[in-house]
Order: C-alpha cells, then sequence, then structure tokens
C-alpha cells in the first residue's frame, strides 16, 4: 500500500476457516506512524472451508517518507494466527501448500504529482494503472473507442508495455495521440520489443514517436547498476521532484529493457548506464517536446518497480506524467 499523500486507504483481510464454528477478531499490526479504524473487526464462519471479508481503513500519521511491515493478525479461542494459506497446483507436480505471512509493505512516499486525470493503454499486462492510483490519480482505461473521443481532459496518456506490438487498433489511433501531444498533452510510452524483421520492426505502427527512432535490444540486467544522470538540470529531473542517483536505489531484477536508439539530435537522453564490463548506454529515457506537448519512450522497467513500491521510481514516474504541468 502506497501513499502519495495522508488520504486514507482501505484495506481488506480475508479470513479462512478450515473448521467448522469459528468466532474471533482480525486485527492489524502496525509499524510506527500508522493508524487502523478500526482496532480490530469480529468474525465468525459457520461452515468449513468459507471465508469471510473484513475491511480496515488505514493511515498515515505524517508526511516523512517511511516504509513498514502491515501484519494481519486473527485471535480465536485457540490461539493466534499470523499466516496466510497458498495452494500451487500444477499437472505435472503434487499440489503444494504454502504458508507465507499475512502481511504487506506499507511505504509513504516523500513524491509530489501534477497529473491527476490519466488515460492508460494497456499492453501485455502490467501493474502500473494500480501503481498510478495509489499515487492519487484518476486512471482511465482506454481502447480503440476512447481514443477517438476528446482527449484533451487527460493531463497525461500511458501506454502499457509492449502496446505497440500486440494492439492492432493503434495504428488507426496513432494519429490522434500524435495530436493529443501537438496540443499540449503529454505522452509516456513504456517499452516495446524490436522485431526479428526491418519492415516496423515488429511494431504494429510505422512510428512510435512524432519524431523517428529505433529500438534496440539493449538492457541493463543489474538492478543496482550505476546511473549517470546527464543532464541534472532538465526539467524531467526537477519538477516536481529533485531526481537524483539516490532515486536509483532499491530497484528490483533490472534497470530496463529495450531502449531507444538511432534517435538522434531531436530526442534529449536523461541517463546513462550499463552492466559490469559493457559500454555505456544511453536510451532507457529519451524525450522531446513537439508542439505545446510533451513525448517520452522509456526502456526503464518501471512495471516491475512500481508494483514493488520503489519508491525512486514513484518520484521518476511521477515527474514523467506530469511534464505539461512541470514545464509551465
Amino acid at each position: 500500500y502506497t501513499f502519495a499523500d495522508n488520504v486514507p486507504k482501505t484495506v481488506d483481510v480475508t479470513v479462512k476457516a478450515n473448521r467448522a464454528g469459528v468466532k474471533g477478531t482480525v486485527r492489524l499490526d502496525l509499524p510506527p506512524g500508522w493508524q487502523s479504524t478500526p482496532v480490530s473487526v469480529p468474525f465468525s464462519i459457520i461452515e468449513k472451508l468459507q471465508d469471510q471479508r473484513v475491511t480496515f481503513t488505514l493511515t498515515p500519521q505524517n508526511t516523512n517518507a517511511v516504509t513498514g511491515k502491515l501484519k494481519a493478525i486473527a485471535t480465536t479461542e485457540t490461539g493466534q494466527f499470523t499466516t496466510g494459506i497458498r495452494t500451487i497446483s500444477y499437472p505435472h507436480i503434487p499440489p503444494q501448500t504454502l504458508f507465507p505471512a499475512a502481511e504487506a509493505t506499507v511505504e509513504r512516499l516523500n513524491v509530489v504529482v501534477k497529473a491527476k486525470n490519466v488515460g492508460y493503454i494497456a499492453g501485455a499486462g502490467d501493474d502500473v494503472p494500480a501503481a498510478l492510483r495509489q499515487m492519487g490519480c484518476t486512471v482511465s482505461m482506454l481502447g480503440e473507442i476512447d481514443l477517438g473521443k476528446d482527449l484533451s481532459r487527460f493531463d497525461a496518456i500511458v501506454v502499457g508495455i509492449r502496446a505497440y506490438n500486440t494492439e492492432e487498433y493503434l495504428k488507426n489511433t496513432q494519429g490522434k495521440l500524435m495530436d493529443y501531444v501537438q496540443n499540449g498533452g503529454t505522452m509516456v510510452v513504456q517499452y516495446v520489443t524490436a522485431g526479428n524483421t526491418l519492415l516496423q520492426s515488429g511494431l504494429k505502427v510505422s512510428q512510435i514517436g512524432p519524431i523517428p527512432f529505433g529500438i534496440s535490444r539493449d538492457r541493463v540486467a543489474e538492478e543496482d547498476a550505476a546511473i549517470t544522470v546527464l543532464n541534472p538540470g532538465q526539467f524531467l529531473l526537477n519538477k516536481p521532484n529533485k531526481i537524483t542517483e539516490e532515486d536509483f536505489k532499491g530497484w528490483v531484477q533490472e534497470r530496463g529493457i529495450y531502449f531507444a536508439q538511432d534517435y538522434g539530435q531531436a530526442y534529449q537522453s536523461l541517463f546513462s548506464m550499463n552492466d559490469t564490463g559493457e559500454a555505456p548506454k544511453l536510451g532507457s529515457l529519451i524525450y522531446t517536446p513537439y508542439g505545446k506537448g510533451h513525448f517520452i519512450y522509456t526502456g526503464l522497467a518501471f512495471f516491475r518497480q512500481l508494483p514493488n513500491g520503489v519508491p525512486g521510481a514513484y518520484r521518476l514516474f511521477a515527474n514523467l506524467i506530469s511534464a505539461s504541468s512541470s514545464s509551465k
């Protein structure tokens, strides 16, 4: 649960009974600086294997960046229970039952986001829309019919991972998206894959951005690879959040994949990075102004960082979607 401010969020806990006639209470064990309402909730389950959902309201009590663990505790006449239950079942293996801790990470982020109304074009599937909502954005999922309507109400439009590889309709709506940018909108395109053919590089459109660029197979697999900020004064790195190398700490699995290439001087590259022993790579995030608006392509693995609550990724992504406000 990620908080960009002190607005409360709902936490649901599901209690499942492995015998009939179970009664008790559920409470949340909270780290310092957090409050739940109510403190505890009673439950009563009549039949074996039935479950019941109980709801809490969680509120951070401070404005400083803080991370902690939220734990659910069920108490019955036979004791306390602090684990969940998960079954892994595939035809080729015996069923496996796991009992992970019933907990979640809670974070109060030091992040400011100016974009409040965001359109999202889904691609191959990711959890970025949920992360945007966690930041306080109103997110509208956009399909072909939606993209044919007035887009000026959106502060930013974000394109999900590999959407330009998988969504045929984008070839019919690309012109409308470029008009949106030219008229003052912000468009953030997350990574697409490089195809094996020269024709359109495996994409559904001949050109992703307002000015042509290519997609390489470059990636940085080391999640702690050193980052060089190429232009610290660039507004995307300063408004509304000041971005430094500190914001790349705590990243998971990788830095990014399928970086941009052949983008020329029309685009600005914001970062340089590389795996150990390899040459620096410059195409992880490129930006160009277009008309009154802003176009961004990024191969940075936001689709991994945001669901994992990486604070620096939230701060940087907030800057990207806030470009139209920040540039004024």
